[in-house]
């Protein structure tokens, strides 16, 4: 390492040899295992939503729609709440089904009261900002050429991540 003397000031100057490249190079891996070693893990979720439904109840809030969700019998059916029971078998959960209106239900989902909501959600939902949202989903049976969303509360990314691995499997990205 030299410090040189220009016009400008004082520069470093950063020898560039394949000892110094390599201590570069362990003191970023020391940094990532010193991440890794605290339990960060990417993408994370800061209320353990996936952990907490995974082998346990998945609660869902559902918004009738028309050809994808029908809320007239005990348990609601259609296209959404299909998928979302295919998805609780991926992670071994039980859905316990809430049905309300939007507003309701977003704010149930804000309270921690509910981990997923379905509906006929769409991309350009007004939620962005209470909720997360999954990718827009087109193939789902009862869309209608609509782009359908799913909502997950904001900053649960590891759960997002999984339920739109499972949608992309299930109903293409």
């Amino acid at each position: 390492m030299n410090l040189t003397n220009t016009p400008a000031g004082l520069e470093l100057a950063v020898s560039s040899t394949p000892i110094s490249r390599a201590v570069g190079v362990l003191t970023c891996l020391a940094f990532v295992g010193s991440l890794v070693g605290c339990g960060l893990s990417v993408p994370s979720d800061p209320d353990g939503t996936l952990a907490t439904v995974t082998s346990g109840e998945l609660r869902v809030g559902v918004s009738p729609d028309s050809g994808l969700v029908d809320v007239s019998s005990a348990d609601p059916t259609g296209p959404l709440v299909d998928l979302v029971d295919e998805f609780t078998e991926t992670i071994d959960a039980n859905a316990e089904w809430t049905v309300g209106s939007e507003e309701t239900l977003v704010g149930m989902l804000e309270a921690g009261d509910l981990d997923l909501l379905v509906g006929g959600f769409t991309d350009q939902s007004p939620w962005s900002d209470r909720a997360g949202i999954t990718r827009g989903y087109t193939a789902i049976d009862g869309a209608d050429g609509r782009s359908l969303v799913f909502l997950v509360p904001l900053g649960e990314n590891a759960f997002l991540t999984k339920l739109e691995t499972f949608l992309d499997e299930e109903v293409g990205p």
